[in-house]
């Protein structure tokens, strides 16, 4: 077979198997919209009856829900005044605002006798600021006059000890030294009018005229000194008693100062409870007039939702019985559908399973014609090698070629190799033809068996297939009834499951209720036993601030005893210290006198006894 002629009978075949399926799928096409159409129809009317149904229903449920949308309005009406009475009953009773203006009217009663403890208190601190800066003053002006006599002290004491120099050197000068120099004094000697006894005698009368001076000047500083020590230790002793007895008009300022400020603070802590105890009553009195408010208004809403759970219950009543009317009629016209699906499958099967039956037999008839095409390619493959071959013989060099140039030799004598080469290919190629065609044939046995195995499987497909739409639509029909029995049910659970939250809706109402009464009554109780706990605290908190202000009293006053009688104490140990430190300080200038008297004549002593060397 030629593969023009392959090509014409498969067209023809494909064109028959064409015609045959193409007629056969425009029937099952027309078939399936006939079917479409007749479900689209058939689901238009039912949900035309539905929406007719459920219109009515509707408008039942809105005239329902209608009720129920004005008595929850009015539910919400009565939730919002009752919040809105409650908080403008706070906002306008609040116990800060309260508290607030009590603080404000216990400062304007104050007001005046706190100005004037302020400039009572105010006058003190200026007064003791003044004893201050005037003690320290004085102070200052006595340590000035020390300063001053210290100075004076000082130049007297350089002036006895310039004039005890001067008179010193005047007794040298005449008593000591009678001769100018030791020439005048060998001069004397040789002329005889030297007598050293006499010089002697004119140098101990020096001696001791000059102790003299010394012991006399010495006792003038010693009294100038004592007399300093005496004045500097009046002074010292005058300040610090001075400044104990300005601390003493100070600290009698500040404890009236303090006792300023305590009477100020004691006015303010007794308005402070009488204040807070006022604030107790307001916050039993808001607490239980707004524990009324709510009360009043908890009657209101339990009547109220009473009504309201009832009209739920008569509403959810007249949609149970609507709900199982729809779910008949769905149930009624699903079954149609199902019943029309069923005939619908019927017919495709019969029409499929000929198609598949029509396109089975004309595979065979192909399967054929391609296995003679393939045979008729294949030699064709090898009648083109041989020629190949041939053309290549005819046409190779060395089998034509000859050397000019080298007689009697060429390449020909080769070539019956070359014609044995292919000889041997060609012998090769036919013995894998023959093998190749039994291939094919056997092949083509099977895979024609094949088909014909097919066909039995797709008949034994179509037929299950068959069985498994009949499964199908008894299912549909079982789950239509199965729906519609479960819908039902489900409806029926749900009204059930809605009378039961109904009634537990009821109950949790009647119990809040009760319990938030309950709670009222028990913030009251609380309420008035939390005014006589804090009136019970408030009257302690006073008892033992008065106690404690008694004790504050008590010892302040033993505090302020005890530093004035310190201060006392203080001005007998400095007027005891000065009579020590002048004691002291007089027996030690004494004493340094008495020493340098014992210098001056253990001095004139010495000095004599080398004037007699």
């Amino acid at each position: 077979m030629s593969y023009q002629d392959f090509i014409k009978k498969m067209q023809s075949s494909l064109h028959d198997l064409h015609t045959i399926l193409e007629e056969k799928n425009q029937m099952v096409s027309q078939w399936n919209q006939q079917f479409a159409i007749e479900l689209s129809e058939n689901k238009d009317y039912a949900f035309a009856v539905l929406a007719s149904l459920e219109n009515d229903f509707l408008t039942h449920e809105d005239q329902k829900k209608k009720q129920l949308s004005d008595i929850q309005l009015l539910i919400d009406t009565i939730h919002l005044e009752f919040q809105k009475t409650v908080e403008e009953y706070q906002k306008s009773h609040q116990v800060e605002k309260d508290k607030t203006r009590l603080l404000k009217l216990k400062e304007d009663n104050l007001a005046e006798f706190r100005q004037q403890k302020k400039k009572e208190i105010q006058d003190l601190t200026q007064k003791m600021n003044a004893f201050d800066k005037e003690c320290i003053q004085l102070i200052k002006d006595n340590n000035l006059h020390l300063e001053e006599e210290d100075k004076v002290t000082k130049t007297k004491l350089a002036e006895l000890d310039k004039r005890l120099k001067f008179e010193v050197n005047r007794v040298n000068e005449t008593l000591l030294t009678p001769f100018a120099n030791d020439a005048d004094k060998q001069e004397a000697i040789k002329q005889g009018n030297y007598n050293k006894e006499e010089e002697i005698t004119l140098r101990n009368n020096g001696i001791d005229e000059i102790a003299k001076i010394k012991q006399k000047y010495m006792n003038e500083m010693k009294e100038i000194e004592l007399a300093f020590h005496f004045y500097q230790s009046n002074v010292i002793r005058n300040n610090e008693i001075l400044r104990e007895e300005y601390n003493l008009k100070i600290e009698q300022i500040k404890f009236n100062r303090q006792n300023a400020n305590i009477s100020l603070q004691e006015a303010s802590d007794r308005y402070d409870f009488d204040t807070y105890q006022q604030l107790n009553q307001f916050e039993l009195d808001y607490n239980l007039e707004a524990n009324k408010i709510r009360l009043f208004y908890q009657g209101k809403l339990k009547e109220e939702n009473q009504k309201r759970i009832q009209l739920v219950i008569e509403e959810q009543e007249g949609k149970g019985k609507d709900f199982s009317m729809l779910f008949d009629q769905v149930q009624l016209f699903d079954q149609k559908q199902i019943e029309l699906l069923e005939k619908q499958l019927d017919k495709n099967h019969v029409q499929f399973f000929q198609s598949v039956q029509d396109t089975t037999k004309y595979m065979e008839s192909i399967a054929q014609s391609v296995k003679e095409l393939v045979t008729a390619i294949v030699l064709s493959a090898w009648k083109s090698i041989e020629n190949n071959m041939q053309s290549l013989q005819n046409n190779m060099v060395f089998n034509l070629y000859s050397l000019s140039k080298l007689e009697g030799f060429d390449y020909s004598v080769y070539a019956n190799e070359l014609v044995k080469i292919i000889q041997e290919f060609t012998v090769s190629e036919q013995n894998q033809l023959q093998k190749f065609d039994k291939l094919i044939m056997d092949h083509f046995k099977d895979y024609i068996r094949q088909m014909k195995n097919t066909l039995t499987d797709i008949t034994e497909f179509f037929a299950e297939q068959k069985n498994q739409q009949n499964h199908l639509i008894n299912q549909m029909k079982k789950m239509n009834n199965r729906l519609y029995r479960q819908a039902n049910q489900d409806a029926s659970d749900k009204f059930t499951h809605f009378y039961n939250g109904i009634e537990t809706q009821k109950k949790n109402q009647e119990e809040q209720t009760t319990k938030e009464h309950q709670n009222l009554l028990q913030d009251n109780k609380k309420a008035n036993e939390l005014f006589v706990e804090k009136t019970l605290a408030l009257k302690q908190k006073k008892e033992h601030y008065q106690l404690r202000k008694r004790n504050d009293d008590y010892r302040n006053a033993i505090s302020y005893q005890s530093l004035i009688d310190s201060i006392k104490e203080n001005i007998n140990q400095i007027k005891k210290r000065y009579k020590e430190n002048l004691k002291l300080g007089q027996s030690t200038i004494q004493q340094k006198y008495k020493n340098i008297l014992k210098d001056i004549e253990l001095e004139r002593k010495t000095k004599r006894k080398i004037g007699q060397i």
